[in-house]
Formats: C-alpha cells, structure tokens, sequence
C-alpha cells in the first residue's frame, strides 16, 4: 500500500518544515518494520507543499502515516507559515509550470495554507511501468534521503550537486564519463533551447566557468579516476552502485523504459499543439546542437541496451532529491552547465567529438537506426 500525507506550506523556505519535521518523520518511518520507503516530494500544484510517500504493508503504513500526521500537525501549530498567496498570480503561474512540466488542471482551488491531507496511490511517472519499477523509485529516494538531511538549509547544496552529477555520470554502463555526463549535458541544452536563445544566460555561464574552471576540474578528475576521497562524492557513488544493477534488471523487463511512455505526449497534446510538438520529439520542433546531432544515434543501443534506461532512472531520482536542499530548477541547469565543461576537459574530448564518432560507428551497421522521433516499443503497449 502506498499512502501520501500532504503538508501544504505556502512558506518559500521550507527549511523548518523539512529539517525540523518531515525529514525526521520520513527517517522514522522507513525504520519501522513493514515500512519498505518513505520520502519526500515538493511540487506546486493546488499550492506550494510537500508530500511524505510512505509505501510497504498496509498495517504498517497506516501506523506511520498517524504518527507522521500527528507530528505535521503539531509542527504546524508551533510554526505555522505565514506567507500570503495572492490566488490570481498563482494560478497564473501554476498554469505556466504545467504547460512546461505536462502538469493538467485543475490547479484550483488552492489547498489552505498549513493543511494537511491524505493521498492514496503512486506518483505518476511515464518513464517507468508497473508497481515494481514505482515500488523501486521509492526505495531509492528514500536510501537518497539520508544524503540531503543535513542540507535542508542549503548549505553547500552546490558543491553537493555538482560531486553528485560527477559520481552519477561516472557510473554510467560500459563507458563511465565518457558517456555519462552527455545525460546532463542533454538536459540543460533542451532547457536552454527554449528559455535562452539570445544565448545570454549561457554567455554568463561560460564565464563563470571560466573563473573557476581549475577548481572544477580538480574536482571531478578523482572521481574519474576512482581516487576521490570527497565526502559528497564517495556517498553520491554508493547510492548510485547500489541501485544502478537493479534498475538495469528491471530495464531488461521493461519496466522501466529509455523514453516516456504514449501518455506523456497524449497529455502534453491536451496543452495545445505547441505543446505537443515541443515534447514529441519529432522532426515537426527545432532542436540544441547537440540534440541535432545525438538524434543521428540509436542511443538506446549504447552500451547493453538497458543501461541508458537504468541510467536515466537514477539521474531522474537523483533530480527528485534536489528541491530539498533548496536547489530551484535553474540552479540544477547552472550546475549541469559547470560540469559538462569539466567533464569535457577530464575525458578529453568534446561532445561534438565523441558523438561524430559514436555516429560514425553506428552507421556501420545496418542492423541500427535513430531512435528519434520515436517510433515505439514497450512503452506504447
């Protein structure tokens, strides 16, 4: 059984309520027994809030979930927010994070500030099918938690995130960095795609870059070559092997997939045709350098097949954990941003490189084709 407990919190800083509740609430409940996750989810809709997931016997989980309802309820009594939420400018805003995060309607009336509410059932995700691959999110966001308790604050949240996506990308199957960090160059490439394409905010980043380019790379060269010692890094690693080969089992079975599922362009339709054609990808949209490019490749043939899918889960939890230190969305594309430059210079070659010969090699072999636009699979069953 899973359960939700929402705490509605309209308080921009959800420090206290984290760190002084439901991180520790979180952390007792996974101890119990009968209790296989327990973690945490910030979002927007129906106003700013945080859902405590609890999954594993059903005794056992609605056992927690009192306790944990009892202790929201008594930290909001002590320190209530006091945020006033103008509903107009809300729903305004609620309705651009929806067309960007394919998050439908209704996002009214909103949830009283300082309320809480019980939910029933798993979070939606279209890259994963079926309770096991939703049961397994939920383990590794739970053992995740244990490496951003102590960061609700933020403090050093960055340097955090930064040796995270070292640790994440050097894992990657077979090819290591190599391979792995063009999973976060993806994905700020798409970001800025669309919000920057005057190319100022990426400007300020490379000179930012550029300041402390020696820093950065100092940093994540050890972790390359499997000589760190730094504290963040060494856990983000741990995380990342132990959960990595049971993503890749439930890859092989399709449980979890390399792409979105058919509903996720169903509902991104529902928004309008801009909005379907921007996350199709299909040939209708324009794309980022690099996009143009990794389209000519059959990516999900890279390494075993299964391990850019696996991959993808983990980064996708990995993302999942970074609004509890406080890190807002353009943060983690700065972040990406910083180190996919690193990461260039560690392995010794640019993108641009290494996908023309990847590309070139896969042209060799009639048996392979561009996995874009999409053309299937087990995810339209």
């Amino acid at each position: 059984m899973t359960v939700g407990l929402r705490v509605t919190y309209y308080e921009s800083d959800k420090a206290a309520l984290l760190g002084e509740c439901l991180v520790p609430a979180a952390r007792r409940a996974a101890a119990l027994p009968g209790v296989t996750a327990a973690w945490l989810h910030l979002h927007w809709r129906l106003g700013p809030h945080c859902v405590l997931y609890l999954d594993g016997e059903d005794a056992a989980v609605a056992a927690a979930a009192a306790g944990t309802e009892s202790a929201a309820r008594a930290f909001l009594e002590r320190r209530p927010s006091a945020a006033d939420l103008e509903p107009g400018r809300y729903a305004a805003f609620s309705e651009r994070m929806g067309r960007l995060e394919l998050v439908e309607p209704p996002y009214a009336p909103l949830e009283p500030d300082n309320s809480v509410l019980r939910l029933a059932g798993d979070p939606v995700d279209t890259f994963l099918r079926g309770p096991e691959a939703t049961a397994l999110k939920g383990r590794v966001l739970t053992d995740g938690l244990e490496l951003v308790a102590d960061r609700v604050d933020g403090a050093g949240a960055t340097a955090h995130v930064f040796a995270g996506m070292a640790a994440i990308a050097s894992q990657y199957p077979e090819w290591g960095l190599r391979s792995g960090y063009q999973a976060f160059l993806s994905h700020w490439k798409e970001y800025f795609h669309w919000s920057d394409p005057d190319g100022a905010a990426q400007a300020r980043l490379a000179e930012s870059y550029r300041s402390q380019r020696g820093d950065l790379v100092a940093l994540l060269a050890p972790v390359h070559a499997g000589t760190t010692a730094d504290p963040s890094a060494l856990g983000w690693l741990e995380w990342t092997r132990r959960w990595l080969p049971e993503a890749v089992e439930l890859a092989r079975r399709d449980h979890i997939l390399p792409y979105p599922h058919r509903d996720r362009l169903t509902a991104a339709a529902r928004f309008g045709d801009d909005v379907r054609v921007r996350w199709s990808g299909s040939d209708e949209r324009s794309y980022s350098d690099f996009h143009r490019e990794f389209r000519k490749l059959d990516f999900t043939r890279l390494g075993d097949g299964y391990g850019f899918a696996a991959f993808r889960f983990v980064i996708n939890c990995f993302f999942d954990l970074l609004p509890l230190m406080g890190v807002a969305p353009i943060q983690r594309y700065s972040i990406a941003y910083l180190f996919t430059g690193a990461a260039q210079e560690v392995v010794g070659e640019t993108w641009e490189e290494t996908v023309r010969r990847v590309v070139e090699h896969q042209q060799g072999d009639p048996g392979l084709r561009p996995t874009l636009p999409w053309r299937g699979g087990a995810g339209d069953e």
